[in-house]
């Protein structure tokens, strides 16, 4: 199962990596739904997901190289 989380920002992105924040929130709804509608197992864990960051634009793009 692929769950696609759309772009998000790089706050955003860190914090699912950590773990923790509204990403990751998000995602164990999404599984807890899934298992009581019995379209997954319940012992169902994810394993990969796929984030792609959302670029920063203005000047701080400009002064991060």
């Amino acid at each position: 199962m692929i769950l696609d989380l759309g772009t998000r920002k790089k706050k955003q992105v860190k914090g699912l990596r950590r773990g923790e924040g509204k990403l990751m929130n998000r995602i164990s709804i999404v599984l807890d739904e899934l298992k009581k509608s019995g379209q997954i197992a319940v012992s169902a864990q994810p394993i990969v997901l796929v984030v792609r960051e959302k670029r920063e634009k203005g000047l701080k793009a400009l002064f991060k190289s």
